[in-house]
């Protein structure tokens, strides 16, 4: 694979899995790299209750897909309107990427406090 190979990454963070889905773009078309998959914790009922262990979830997703297609998750693009995703434990997110960018398509988290953090924040729609 090139050095300079696109790479896109999927999160999907449900009540009964929690998965990431890792791609790059080659000649036009997406390919599989690796995938992660985990059972869920920290719901109830469709609902985030414990975002410890929500967050420990999705880490663990991540990691497991960033072994298997042997490539870095280098940012994090929230794109929900669950307002329990503005209480995630960004400072540890920040220590998970390689870049520390958020890409906000809801405009649900508070772009001050991250970039205070020392996130790049994008809202779409704001800037």
């Amino acid at each position: 694979m090139p050095d300079k190979t696109e790479i896109a990454v999927g999160l999907d963070a449900g009540s009964a899995q929690t998965r990431c889905l890792i791609l790059a773009m080659e000649d036009g078309r997406l390919a599989y790299l690796g995938h992660g998959e985990v059972e869920s914790t920290g719901w109830s009922k469709s609902r985030v209750v414990d975002q410890k262990a929500l967050t420990a979830c999705v880490q663990s997703a991540v990691r497991r897909a960033e072994m298997e297609a042997r490539v870095p998750v280098d940012a994090l693009v929230v794109g929900t309107g669950w307002p329990e995703f503005r209480t995630l434990d960004f400072n540890k997110i920040k220590h998970l990427l390689k870049r520390p960018l958020i890409v906000d398509t809801k405009n649900l988290l508070d772009s001050s406090r991250l970039r205070a953090l020392g996130f790049q924040y994008v809202g779409i729609g704001r800037g």
